[in-house]
């Protein structure tokens, strides 16, 4: 089976964020886009993104921003034993229920992963780094991240907030949803607007 989709100009996220940071406006704006992405794979198809990351992330010159590679897309529906079931996506931005939890994966894992993403745009570095896979899967356990505002002290409480909640190791504590996350970016953007 395959989808053809237009072709879609613009560069990774990855490759911008290879280039330095972006300001915290442009930051919340492509987060709330790809925020608004997940909201309709999940409410439309009932579907996991499960790769949510930068380099899956495609900005356009004019700011529009495309969720892509749903090659890891599948049903939190899909029962299998954990033992048995594959993990999929990659293990810098993956939720730590993905890896380790006897229960099926869960919509709000692709919240973990964009969680991520946004604390790698805000600080320029992910959450969690290690010298091994082990030592990583670890972390995205029983790690808490570094507060945000220890790292960039001028980012807003709100935002900070919001980021570490989608950072939350219980799927529970996350938001509710992908389209309520997206409605808190709308509102974070205009109360930043001319933040830097």
């Amino acid at each position: 089976f395959y989808f053809v989709s237009p072709k879609i100009e613009g560069r990774t996220l990855a490759e911008l964020l290879a280039n330095g940071r972006l300001t915290l406006p442009i930051t919340l704006w492509i987060a709330r886009q790809v925020a608004e992405a997940l909201a309709a794979l999940h409410e439309s198809t009932g579907m996991q993104h499960a790769d949510v990351k930068p380099a899956n992330i495609l900005v356009s010159s004019e700011g529009h921003t495309t969720l892509i590679e749903l090659g890891f897309a599948h049903s939190p529906a899909e029962q299998r034993h954990w033992s048995s079931r594959p993990v999929l996506g990659t293990l810098a931005y993956i939720a730590p229920e993905a890896i380790t939890s006897s229960l099926s994966s869960q919509l709000s894992g692709d919240l973990y992963s964009l969680g991520v993403t946004l604390y790698e745009m805000i600080c320029g570095e992910l959450p969690f780094q290690a010298d091994s896979p082990a030592e990583l899967i670890r972390m995205h356990r029983e790690t808490k991240p570094n507060c945000i505002r220890l790292q960039k002290p001028e980012t807003p409480k709100a935002v900070a907030s919001l980021v570490h909640r989608l950072l939350s190791k219980e799927a529970m504590r996350r938001p509710a949803s992908a389209a309520a996350v997206a409605e808190e970016l709308m509102r974070l953007e205009i109360e930043c607007f001319t933040c830097r």
